[in-house]
């Protein structure tokens, strides 16, 4: 499954009151689902940094 918005590194800011997306409304925010399982398997945030490095947007598009 994969983010309508392409967020690699957290949620938008867009998730609904039911946490559900706001461009595909019938669709749960994957980043809820990810966190609540980080909670469920007592995973920090630090550890899931090791495997997910933050995007870096200076090497969108270039031109070479």
């Amino acid at each position: 499954m994969k983010c309508p918005k392409n967020m690699n590194n957290g949620p938008c800011g867009g998730v609904r009151k039911n946490d559900c997306c706001e461009i595909l409304p019938d669709m749960r925010c994957i980043w809820i689902n990810i966190w609540q399982e980080m909670k469920t398997d007592k995973v920090s945030a630090s550890q899931v940094l090791k495997y997910q490095a933050p995007a870096d947007h200076r090497l969108e598009d270039p031109s070479s």
